[in-house]
Protein backbone atom coordinates (compact mmCIF):
# COMPACT_ATOMS: atom_id res chain seq x y z
CA UNK A 1 0.00 0.00 0.00
CA UNK A 2 1.21 3.49 -0.95
CA UNK A 3 2.56 5.55 2.01
CA UNK A 4 -0.37 8.15 2.86
CA UNK A 5 1.14 11.21 4.21
CA UNK A 6 -0.89 14.06 6.10
CA UNK A 7 0.35 17.74 6.15
CA UNK A 8 -0.85 20.86 6.22
CA UNK A 9 -2.98 22.49 2.95
CA UNK A 10 -0.86 25.00 1.06
CA UNK A 11 -2.26 26.84 -1.90
CA UNK A 12 -0.44 24.77 -4.58
CA UNK A 13 -3.10 22.45 -3.30
CA UNK A 14 -6.43 24.69 -4.36
CA UNK A 15 -7.31 22.90 -7.30
CA UNK A 16 -6.34 18.88 -6.25
CA UNK A 17 -8.60 19.41 -3.03
CA UNK A 18 -11.64 20.91 -5.26
CA UNK A 19 -10.91 17.85 -7.88
CA UNK A 20 -10.99 15.46 -4.76
CA UNK A 21 -14.38 16.80 -3.32
CA UNK A 22 -15.82 16.78 -6.76
CA UNK A 23 -14.87 13.37 -6.97
CA UNK A 24 -16.23 12.62 -3.75
CA UNK A 25 -19.09 14.69 -3.20
CA UNK A 26 -21.22 14.64 -6.36
CA UNK A 27 -24.27 16.36 -5.55
CA UNK A 28 -22.57 19.58 -4.55
CA UNK A 29 -19.44 20.49 -6.70
CA UNK A 30 -16.82 22.94 -5.77
CA UNK A 31 -15.48 25.57 -8.20
CA UNK A 32 -12.19 26.77 -7.38
CA UNK A 33 -13.54 30.18 -6.52
CA UNK A 34 -16.78 28.55 -4.45
CA UNK A 35 -13.68 26.60 -2.11
CA UNK A 36 -11.83 29.87 -1.71
CA UNK A 37 -15.25 31.81 -0.49
CA UNK A 38 -16.95 28.86 1.68
CA UNK A 39 -13.32 27.81 3.00
CA UNK A 40 -10.39 30.04 2.49
CA UNK A 41 -12.18 33.26 3.10
CA UNK A 42 -14.59 32.03 6.26
CA UNK A 43 -13.54 34.35 9.12
CA UNK A 44 -12.53 31.38 11.31
CA UNK A 45 -9.88 30.19 8.73
CA UNK A 46 -6.65 29.00 9.95
CA UNK A 47 -4.03 27.36 7.67
CA UNK A 48 -3.19 24.80 10.22
CA UNK A 49 -7.06 23.77 10.29
CA UNK A 50 -7.28 22.32 6.59
CA UNK A 51 -5.12 19.02 6.64
CA UNK A 52 -4.32 17.33 3.70
CA UNK A 53 -3.79 13.81 2.76
CA UNK A 54 -1.19 12.78 0.29
CA UNK A 55 -0.07 9.76 -1.57
CA UNK A 56 3.14 9.68 -3.59
CA UNK A 57 2.53 13.94 -4.45
CA UNK A 58 -1.19 13.29 -5.06
CA UNK A 59 -3.60 14.69 -2.77
CA UNK A 60 -6.29 11.54 -2.07
CA UNK A 61 -8.36 13.27 0.88
CA UNK A 62 -8.40 16.56 2.94
CA UNK A 63 -10.22 17.99 5.97
CA UNK A 64 -10.75 21.17 7.32
CA UNK A 65 -11.62 21.95 10.98
CA UNK A 66 -12.42 25.89 12.33
CA UNK A 67 -11.77 26.51 15.84
CA UNK A 68 -12.79 29.31 18.09
CA UNK A 69 -11.50 29.96 21.33
CA UNK A 70 -11.39 26.30 23.00
CA UNK A 71 -14.17 24.47 20.93
CA UNK A 72 -13.60 23.42 17.36
CA UNK A 73 -15.97 22.26 14.27
CA UNK A 74 -15.38 19.66 11.65
CA UNK A 75 -16.69 21.80 8.48
CA UNK A 76 -15.24 19.77 5.74
CA UNK A 77 -13.74 16.30 4.66
CA UNK A 78 -13.90 14.22 2.11
CA UNK A 79 -11.60 11.28 0.41
CA UNK A 80 -10.92 10.66 -3.27
CA UNK A 81 -13.47 7.10 -3.85
CA UNK A 82 -10.21 5.52 -5.14
CA UNK A 83 -8.75 5.57 -2.05
CA UNK A 84 -12.08 4.71 0.21
CA UNK A 85 -11.69 1.78 2.67
CA UNK A 86 -7.33 2.73 3.68
CA UNK A 87 -7.95 4.62 6.91
CA UNK A 88 -7.74 8.31 5.28
CA UNK A 89 -10.29 9.95 7.23
CA UNK A 90 -9.28 8.60 10.48
CA UNK A 91 -5.83 9.39 9.59
CA UNK A 92 -6.94 12.83 8.86
CA UNK A 93 -9.39 12.90 11.96
CA UNK A 94 -6.54 11.85 14.63
CA UNK A 95 -4.46 14.13 13.02
CA UNK A 96 -7.09 16.87 13.70
CA UNK A 97 -6.80 15.91 17.17
CA UNK A 98 -3.46 15.82 18.33
CA UNK A 99 -3.27 19.23 16.53
CA UNK A 100 -6.28 20.57 18.57
CA UNK A 101 -5.24 18.96 21.68
CA UNK A 102 -1.56 20.89 21.63
CA UNK A 103 -3.99 23.43 21.85
CA UNK A 104 -6.38 22.49 24.65
CA UNK A 105 -9.03 22.54 22.17
CA UNK A 106 -11.86 20.29 22.00
CA UNK A 107 -13.23 18.88 18.74
CA UNK A 108 -17.07 18.83 19.03
CA UNK A 109 -18.74 16.31 16.27
CA UNK A 110 -21.96 17.67 14.68
CA UNK A 111 -24.75 14.94 13.35
CA UNK A 112 -25.76 18.14 10.98
CA UNK A 113 -22.02 17.77 9.31
CA UNK A 114 -22.24 14.19 8.73
CA UNK A 115 -25.89 13.94 7.42
CA UNK A 116 -24.72 16.24 5.10
CA UNK A 117 -21.94 14.17 3.98
CA UNK A 118 -23.91 10.71 4.11
CA UNK A 119 -26.55 12.88 1.25
CA UNK A 120 -23.86 14.37 -0.94
CA UNK A 121 -21.53 10.98 -0.90
CA UNK A 122 -24.42 9.08 -2.71
CA UNK A 123 -24.13 8.69 -6.42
Amino acid sequence: MPEITIRPYSPQDWNPVVEVWNASVVKDPLTPERFWRLILLDPNFRSGGLLVAESEGEVVGWMQVVSVDEKAWLTAFCVHPSWHRRGIAKRLWEAQELRLDRKSTRLNSSHTVISYAVFCLKK
